[in-house]
């Protein structure tokens, strides 16, 4: 996620250019949104099957945004990227929609 939220934006509308299925598939938006749910769904897992076996929501998401933070102030320098607060917005919509679907997941009683 790192080196992708760094690259040139060239890169993606290149792809998106190329086919109209990608230009949905891929918006800044939906790249955020989707991105930050799947880390904050590996986040989640790597609590739950630790061995203390709990799935701390809060620690979860304070991760998942501080990272989300992080990458956004990196890119403020960077002469090809840009700082933005719906990308912001986006990712702790999918970091919120993880946490929803790792508290379904991960605190059901195995039985």
């Amino acid at each position: 996620m790192l080196i992708g939220y760094t690259l040139p934006g060239t890169i993606v509308e290149k792809v998106q250019e190329s086919n109209k299925y990608f230009a949905a598939g891929l918006s800044d938006f939906s790249l955020h949104f989707f991105s930050y749910f799947l880390y904050t769904i590996l986040i989640s897992y790597g609590f739950y099957y630790s061995p203390k076996k709990y799935f701390p929501k809060l620690k979860t998401i304070a991760i998942a945004v501080g990272f989300g933070i992080f990458i956004e102030l990196l890119q403020i320098p960077l002469p090809f990227r840009n700082f933005g607060f719906n990308d912001l917005l986006f990712n702790f919509f999918g970091i919120i929609a993880a946490v929803g679907l790792g508290s379904l997941m991960f605190n059901r009683k195995n039985g």
